[in-house]
């Protein structure tokens, strides 16, 4: 599993260039839907999200990843944000289910370098990459649902806000 990711950040940083370290988490927590048909094979995020600061388009949200690039040092040095200045941009959880009868059956993560399975196995690194890339911000901060209905968010400044289907973040875009 290591390797694998290992083997998506290669291939993601031959194309992106940044003086700035990205550290991200890898974690296999056993909430992830699945069953024998269907499953949630991955899911990632950026660990924060910040807004208004030099450099960065006003009132907009950007992933701590893509702010750090943006401001070419780590958010420790230019943002004032919470937290450990160690701590990982992005958060990646796959499912440890696949690799299990319970996750898709007799389907397993296809954990091999050359991103060419040879069967329908979902393919590690591909996946991996994939979620990187929601990380960096390709994503939304639009609030799609809930099952427990809109929820209420206490945004910067302390502003309480009711965050229900089709809203923006705290009332504030994303980049």
């Amino acid at each position: 599993r290591k390797n694998a990711v290992l083997k998506a950040a290669e291939l993601m940083t031959e194309n992106l260039q940044s003086t700035v370290p990205l550290v991200i988490q890898g974690c296999w927590p056993e909430d992830l839907e699945s069953s024998a048909t269907e499953a949630t094979l991955a899911n990632a995020g950026t660990r924060t999200l910040v807004r208004n600061s030099n450099g960065l388009i006003p009132d907009t949200w950007y992933p701590i990843a893509l702010a750090e690039r943006q401001a070419g040092t780590s958010a420790c040095k230019v943002f004032t944000i919470r937290g450990d200045c160690d701590t990982y941009s992005i958060l990646i959880n796959f499912n440890p289910k696949i690799d299990t009868d319970e996750g898709l059956g007799s389907t397993r993560w296809y954990y091999g370098l050359d991103t060419t399975s040879q069967s329908n196995d979902p393919d590690f690194v591909a996946t991996a990459l994939h979620e990187m890339i929601h990380g960096l911000g390709f994503s939304s901060n639009i609030f799609i649902e809930s099952e427990d209905g809109p929820e209420i968010l206490t945004c910067p400044g302390n502003q309480q806000i009711m965050h229900s289907t089709g809203t923006l973040l705290c009332e504030t875009n994303d980049i």
